[in-house]
């Protein structure tokens, strides 16, 4: 099952007279994340901008308008989609989830499409998506009369996520809350939640090193490598071309530096889901045997909650990235 988990950032609520800033999401294929994404857009000329839509978000009409055109990150957006649908066949395609979004992103992204003369939508995504605000209306049915609205932020809460509220209203982070609270209501209850935010930001970091260093760096490495089993190759001296030799030999040195970071930082990652996952049963075996029958008073419950909390910072602190904004020397021309 393919799934894009999206939200947009927008001048406004009508798809028809409003435009998009921001296009957030992850591409989760069969469970497993294979893409996340975060771009800034800027809005289709015609498009109204009101203020109250850019403090919502926390930017202003200078910061959008100077964001890439609407119709380079269309490209790039569909590329992306390219990689993992095949959109000339009918079986294969998208479901699209976010938070209210059957109403309203949605609309928009089909707006997007129109925008970019794409008459195509349809053969990316199922017409039939996945809304969480609905799964979570069935889901907290006999709690809804106790909270004071149905926000993304309410909800999260009311799923015992920790959220920061200065975060909201980013399209990014609201992805992070939505497919947060659709694993809650979709995984088997013997299957604990296996990822918490400081786990999902350590995985964005690891992602983004390995996009920007570890992978540009291999090329380079290739490239080097290329170079010297090269025996046609035009060296000015027996100098130049030990230099040559020495830059490549610094290129494999620093791969490997680059290599090792990133495949300690996923074992670290993986362990901190075997952590979360150990002390989500303990945590879920606590909840439904001892304080939905009432066998420990309210301080102490709380009490063991907060230990709960205590134990999950103290493992993020124990996973801290390490040191992954490390650069290599200046690349020199082996030529």
């Amino acid at each position: 099952m393919k799934i894009l988990f999206f939200d947009l950032e927008t001048t406004g609520v009508d798809c028809t007279k409003n435009g998009i800033h921001q296009i957030s999401g992850e591409i989760v294929i069969d469970g497993e994340t294979k893409e996340t994404f975060n771009l800034k857009v800027q809005p289709h000329p015609d498009a109204i901008i009101e203020k109250e839509a850019l403090d919502v978000a926390g930017v202003t009409k200078e910061q959008i308008m100077a964001y890439p055109p609407m119709a380079e990150i269309y490209s790039q957006f569909v590329a992306m989609l390219a990689k993992h649908v095949d959109k000339f066949n009918k079986a294969d395609k998208f479901f699209l989830a976010g938070y209210n979004n059957a109403s309203f992103d949605n609309q928009f992204l089909r707006e997007f499409f129109a925008r970019n003369n794409d008459k195509y939508f349809g053969s990316w995504f199922w017409s039939n998506s996945i809304d969480v605000m609905v799964l979570a209306s069935q889901d907290l049915l006999e709690k809804r009369e106790g909270m004071a609205n149905f926000k993304l932020v309410s909800v999260a809460k009311e799923y015992g996520l920790v959220v920061s509220e200065e975060k909201l209203h980013d399209a990014n982070y609201d992805i992070y809350l939505t497919k947060s609270i659709y694993e809650l209501i979709t995984k088997p209850k013997d299957k604990p939640m296996s990822s918490n935010l400081n786990n999902y930001l350590f995985a964005q970091k690891l992602d983004i090193f390995k996009a920007k260093i570890l992978d540009p760096h291999k090329i380079k490495v290739e490239k080097a490598e290329a170079i010297m089993h090269d025996t046609n190759h035009p060296w000015k001296d027996d100098e130049q071309r030990k230099a040559g030799q020495a830059q490549y030999d610094a290129y494999k040195a620093w791969l490997l530096v680059y290599q090792t970071h990133y495949d300690e930082g996923m074992k670290l990652c993986a362990q901190h889901e075997k952590f979360t996952n150990l002390l989500s049963k303990w945590y879920a075996r606590w909840f439904d045997e001892v304080s939905n029958e009432g066998k420990q008073e309210t301080e102490m419950m709380s009490m063991q909650a907060d230990t709960l909390c205590e134990i999950f910072t103290e493992i993020y602190q124990e996973l801290k990235p390490l040191g992954l904004d490390i650069k290599a020397p200046a690349a020199l021309n082996l030529k």
